[in-house]
């Protein structure tokens, strides 16, 4: 819904997030308006329900996996790296 809102809008999902909301796999995914289901249909090795252990940082992806999840959410492996960690937040990409 948050994705649609933001189309709706003509803004990026993350101009509507909380800019201390982590940079993380669900919000990537959110951002581009994609179930865990959509995710794992476009070409990943594990199931959906293994997919969610994955964005909730309890299972890792293989390498192989890694490159194709960065691939279907539009993020280098750099970007898809941190993404995993979460380290980061939305409020990092603005400097704010």
């Amino acid at each position: 819904m948050l994705y649609q809102l933001a189309q709706a809008l003509g803004v990026d999902v993350f101009h509507l997030l909380d800019p201390d909301t982590s940079l993380n796999l669900v919000t990537q995914r959110v951002r581009r308006g994609l179930l865990q289901s959509d995710v794992v249909d476009q070409g990943l090795s594990v199931g959906r329900a293994d997919y969610g252990r994955v964005e909730r940082g309890i299972a890792r992806l293989g390498e192989e996996d890694r490159r194709r999840l960065a691939e279907i959410l539009g993020l280098t492996t750099e970007q898809l790296e941190q993404s995993i960690s979460g380290e980061e937040t939305v409020g990092s990409l603005s400097g704010s």
